[in-house]
């Protein structure tokens, strides 16, 4: 007889350790889906509960193991390499870290109202409010298609509001208009952002011109132009005219960006004789080496010993970045002497900018 007894008690134990177990209140089948199924309206369903100690401390853990910390008072799981919090009283735990590989969102918020659907905020030296990094793709990437809405809004009092860095993609990418505004930025109708030795961007207002002059007379060949130097800078706003001594764009205006611009240049023209005398003479504005104005004045002086000119011309030219403005001088004569070009005045400037 207990025999009998004990071949029964082993072959229903076998027989319920491959089948569904159901615990229901109602007597009802369990779930086709379910190995194990509860059902109560009364009572709920308790898994271990420990310390983190004990958590922590359990052997060999199989993957999706679900205990209940006591001491943070939220469930835990095992995902195969370590343990995760699933819950907590607050929530949302930090830090928090996590790594996954796919092709979708590992992190998507959408806020459909006038909010922001991400703000990080910084508050201490080197801190950053949002950090973004990427080997080839976009480290931050903001959208945003309201008006008064923000895709990406950084905060920081000392450190860095929004900070991208990227090793051979984009860093921050922007699709549509960009506004630098507010600290120590100034921004006004054609003002040019530039920086300091840090890199910090400051709006400054455009400015191109110059003003060059030379005393010391010049010797221009017979019958011939030649470019007039004008090696005494008094004002050059953005270092755009070259002085002799540097090549290779010598006693040149070098355009910095394209646009509109004005000048004008004189200059006396002598020539020291007794039997020759100036007829005229010219001045020439090139561009690349192509006039675009030009000034002639005929005999203004004649003495016995020598006779001279003073020639004016004023040109506005379309100029594209890297053009080079010249000012090219000659004298008409009834012999065959150069000419001297003495009091030599070139200046310029941005009248506007494309």
């Amino acid at each position: 007889m207990k025999k009998a007894l004990l071949i029964i008690l082993i072959f229903l134990s076998a027989k319920f350790s491959y089948s569904q177990v159901g615990i229901n209140a109602n007597g009802a089948l369990p779930d086709p889906s379910a190995m194990l199924d509860v059902s109560s309206t009364t009572k709920g369903m308790l898994v271990p509960r420990m310390t983190s100690g004990q958590r922590t401390g359990i052997a060999s853990p199989a993957k999706g193991l679900l205990v209940f910390d006591n001491e943070t008072s939220s469930f835990w799981y095992y995902n195969g390499s370590t343990w995760s919090n699933l819950t907590s009283s607050e929530g949302f735990t930090l830090p928090y870290s996590q790594t996954i590989m796919n092709g979708s969102n590992a992190f998507d918020i959408s806020n459909f109202g006038t909010g922001t659907a991400i703000k990080g905020f910084a508050s201490n030296v080197n801190s950053n409010g949002v950090y973004g990094e990427t080997t080839n793709g976009s480290g931050v990437k903001g959208y945003s298609n309201n008006v008064g809405s923000v895709a990406v809004f950084g905060s920081s009092l000392q450190g860095t509001g929004v900070k991208a860095y990227s090793v051979s993609g984009t860093a921050l990418d922007v699709i549509g208009n960009v506004k630098i505004s507010g600290g120590n930025t100034n921004p006004s109708s054609g003002a040019v952002l530039t920086s300091d030795a840090n890199g910090n961007a400051v709006w400054k207002n455009r400015k191109v011109g110059f003003t060059a002059k030379q005393e010391l007379g010049q010797s221009v060949a017979y019958n011939s132009f030649a470019k007039l130097t004008f090696d005494d800078v008094s004002y050059d706003a953005g270092d755009d005219y070259h002085t002799s001594s540097e090549a290779p764009d010598n006693n040149s205006f070098v355009a910095p960006v394209s646009g509109f611009y004005h000048f004008s240049a004189a200059a006396n023209l002598r020539i020291t004789s007794a039997t020759t005398n100036i007829i005229s003479g010219n001045l020439i504005l090139s561009r690349n080496n192509t006039g675009f104005a030009a000034g002639v004045a005929n005999k203004s002086i004649d003495t016995p010993s020598y006779s001279e000119t003073y020639v004016q011309v004023v040109g506005d030219v379309r100029l594209f970045a890297g053009d080079r403005v010249t000012v090219q001088g000659w004298a008409i004569n009834n012999g065959d002497l150069p000419t001297s070009a003495s009091s030599k005045r070139f200046s310029g400037h941005l009248v506007f900018a494309d």
